[in-house]
């Protein structure tokens, strides 16, 4: 039991309970009112009550309270700092615009600009499913074997080609001369 005021002793992951879903929500639910809902609320409050610099003066001072909180409750300096940035770049853009929709667009604007570069890293790595077969299909011909073209030249090729059925690209006729 840690001493008043003392940090809590570190838990492993094997010690933690099996994620039910009533504890998802449980901790889910509060966490994201507080971090999504409540600085939206707090500018429609200063938005309604003195105008657009009041709504972003207040939920730009929610946020920081939250992030304050956040950090005194243990969690990630970095990821709270990150996020008190982009409260500040946010609110500094908002006013220098005097729009609403600049204010409230940037968040999503930045996702998007900031979300296809992710979602295409991933398949740049592979090759496309279809360009690899068809380029198996190429080398292998319908039967999967392969022949050992470096060894074949000239007609022993087509010949090959011609006994497992396989005469270039479908709709193409590899014989030279042919149309």
């Amino acid at each position: 039991m840690p001493a008043a005021g003392g940090p809590a002793p570190q838990r492993r992951v094997a010690d933690l309970t099996e994620p039910t879903w009533r504890l998802l929500l449980g901790r889910g639910l509060p966490q994201f009112a507080l971090e999504a809902v409540v600085p939206v609320l707090a500018f429609y409050a200063g938005l309604q009550a003195a105008g657009l610099a009041a709504g972003i003066l207040a939920t730009s001072v929610v946020s920081i309270a939250i992030a304050v909180g956040l950090v005194r409750r243990g969690r990630d300096v970095s990821l709270v700092a990150l996020g008190v940035v982009f409260v500040a770049i946010q609110a500094a853009v908002g006013l220098v615009s005097g729009s609403t929709t600049v204010y409230l667009a940037q968040p999503v604007v930045f996702s998007a600009l900031a979300g296809p570069p992710r979602r295409q890293a991933a398949p740049s790595a592979l090759p496309e499913p279809r360009r690899w077969q068809h380029a198996r299909w190429r080398a292998t011909g319908p039967t999967g074997a392969v022949p050992p073209l470096a060894a074949i030249r000239g007609t022993e090729r087509r010949a090959a080609r011609a006994r497992s059925g396989f005469a270039g690209r479908p709709g193409h006729d590899s014989r030279p001369g042919s149309i």
